[in-house]
């Protein structure tokens, strides 16, 4: 049970709390709460029931294309290509100079510039970008032919790029290209979700979102309470009962860490489970220590000991790529794809058609995953040295790549000696 060590007194977040509930935010028996060691969450205040409202957000206190300026938002139908990503990152930028602005308080909350620059993977140099694990680098892709710049890191930068391209021609933040980053990868990672009931049309997908106050104090676990939206806005649910001063998270999603780690450092808007150094106690973390959807991708591993021939073999039969490493084991693909290194082709499919014992040859099959399984171990143990020798200047990545190659690590010894028993 994690307990509340420090509640906000004479702080900005009770600062925070006093405006969030201004502007029509409800909130039920918690508080924002400083966990040592950790950083910034949400505590029960008193005991607190499963199904009970713990906060409510109305479509009015939400940063949205609906609640910006007018004089803001004409880009979204009148200059084509500008994202509401853009948008609200553009608006963030110029609001920023505005000594009357109402989101002073709230910005008081949020990570500096200095916090997102240490820790989002966009933003190290090539030198950390080198060390990210095989996961993050290629996210079930594959790497790209002219370097080695992670798939999803080049469509962020891309975005990026083009949403200060178009945003700069309608707002004025043509010479502010750092704050504009700066607030893009906030809005980027601290937005929920978002349908505006004044659309004339449906905004696709990517742009319906929107930044939600007091909402973004809560942690996400992969278990936690339901975050619930409505015509009217958001509402979080107690999904068990708490006791008093025990953290209380929430579940936006279904994410690896590698994913996290890539997109969402400092994910939909919650700060996770610290495992970074903290200068402040402000940072938001992001790699979760335990978290039932992490798995590692072993297709840079396995498709390479595979012919061609054989390769066409697994896509025929549908079990081309996508194999993983979980929490259960190495899934069934896997299986499928290392037997196939074992086995005659004949009875190769027999057993992908189930008419081979799967039993059978099953030593020998997890000797060859074990094979697998040590050289990531051992690419692990590699990165681990590396980034032990990474210069001062490097102090984000390498606490955030350290405790990810270190989870790696553990997963995969976990698995080797239980394939080895």
């Amino acid at each position: 049970m994690s307990q509340a060590t420090i509640d906000f007194r004479n702080d900005p977040h009770e600062a925070f709390t006093a405006w969030a509930i201004h502007k029509g935010v409800t909130i039920n028996a918690v508080v924002p709460t400083r966990f040592r060691g950790r950083g910034i969450g949400v505590a029960a205040a008193c005991q607190i029931l499963k199904g009970e409202t713990l906060a409510t957000v109305p479509i009015s206190a939400m940063l949205s294309v609906d609640t910006m300026p007018q004089t803001n938002k004409t880009g979204v139908e009148t200059s084509r290509g500008v994202t509401v990503h853009g948008l609200l990152a553009g608006y963030l930028t110029v609001d920023i100079d505005n000594p009357s602005s109402s989101l002073t308080i709230w910005r008081a909350t949020w990570p500096s510039a200095q916090d997102v620059h240490d820790t989002m993977p966009l933003l190290w140099p090539k030198e950390a970008r080198a060390l990210l694990p095989p996961n993050a680098r290629v996210l079930f892709v594959k790497f790209f032919e002219t370097d080695q710049t992670p798939a999803l890191l080049s469509t962020q930068e891309q975005k990026l790029q083009t949403d200060f391209a178009s945003v700069s021609k309608i707002l004025p933040c043509q010479d502010k290209k750092q704050s504009f980053t700066y607030h893009w990868l906030l809005v980027n990672t601290r937005t929920l979700y978002y349908v505006s009931p004044f659309a004339k049309k449906e905004l696709p997908p990517v742009d319906r979102i929107a930044l939600c106050p007091f909402i973004d104090y809560f942690n996400h676990a992969d278990v936690g309470c339901q975050v619930e939206f409505d015509a009217n806005g958001y509402k979080v649910i107690a999904d068990r009962t708490y006791e008093p001063g025990e953290e209380i998270h929430v579940t936006y999603a279904k994410r690896s860490n590698d994913y996290l780690l890539i997109e969402c450092t400092f994910l939909f808007p919650s700060p996770l489970a610290l495992l970074l150094l903290r200068r402040n106690g402000h940072i938001d973390g992001f790699i979760l220590p335990k978290n039932r959807w992490d798995e590692l991708s072993l297709d840079h591993l396995i498709l390479q000991r595979l012919t061609d021939h054989q390769q066409g073999e697994l896509r025929n039969a549908g079990y081309y790529g996508n194999y993983v490493l979980n929490g259960e084991g190495v899934c069934y693909r896997t299986q499928v794809a290392m037997r196939l290194l074992v086995l005659p082709f004949e009875r190769w499919q027999r057993f992908v058609l189930g008419e081979e014992d799967e039993e059978q040859d099953q030593i020998l099959t997890n000797e060859r995953i074990v094979r697998v399984l040590l050289v990531y171990a051992n690419e692990a143990k590699d990165k681990l040295q590396k980034l032990r020798i990474l210069p001062p200047t490097f102090q984000g990545p390498q606490a955030v790549l350290t405790a990810r190659w270190t989870q790696i690590h553990a997963m995969l010894t976990d698995t080797i000696r239980t394939l080895s028993a």
